[in-house]
């Protein structure tokens, strides 16, 4: 079991959502300007802080995140902290929002609520996970089933554009999880 890490900064004791922007795959990796739409509806609409986390290589890119964003005073900037404690963020979150990477994973494990933006990349091998046991709501490039279909790429790493997902259909994804706490499988 993962323990308290005592006096992590910041000292959120409310409601906050994490967002884990980064990915190893170029296709799988949503850009910057998408993540301050959604950083940026997050703190508009919900006031609600916001935690960038990532790999120490990463600090600057989330760093870059953070100076776009219109509340910054909302936005930490927590990428290059150990594993365990970004585990321990995502944990205590009220949200995740990330790319299909092993945080989404992570936060299933503890229950914890997440929007997956997904490129399609390993359907039916890592996700969806199914409907009765999870937590995750995936957001999908409006045509990914044909293009698998097309493609016959079921199961393997798919070559396409994450960044065609429009980061308003994201929110919206967003909005119905934070305010109506959906507790159905969505696929969109």
């Amino acid at each position: 079991m993962l323990k308290d890490i005592p006096d992590v900064e910041p000292d959120i004791n409310s409601d906050y959502v994490v967002i884990s922007p980064f990915s190893k795959g170029k296709y799988r990796i949503y850009s910057a300007d998408n993540y301050v739409k959604i950083i940026d509806f997050i703190t508009d609409k919900y006031n609600m802080p916001v935690i960038i986390i990532g790999g120490n290589h990463e600090i600057c890119r989330a760093q870059y995140i953070k100076d776009l964003c219109k509340k910054q005073d909302l936005v930490y900037n927590m990428a290059g902290k150990p594993l365990s404690e970004s585990i321990l963020y995502i944990r205590r979150a009220r949200l995740l929002v990330a790319n299909e990477t092993g945080t989404v994973h992570i936060a299933q494990n503890y229950n914890v609520k997440t929007v997956c933006i997904s490129n399609g990349s390993y359907m039916g091998t890592f996700q969806p996970y199914p409907k009765e046991e999870s937590y995750v709501f995936y957001v999908y490039p409006d045509n990914i089933f044909e293009y698998i279909r097309e493609h016959n790429a079921e199961g393997h790493s798919i070559e396409y554009d994450i960044n065609k997902i429009e980061a308003d259909k994201v929110n919206s994804v967003i909005e119905k999880v934070l305010q109506n706490g959906v507790s159905d499988y969505l696929a969109v």
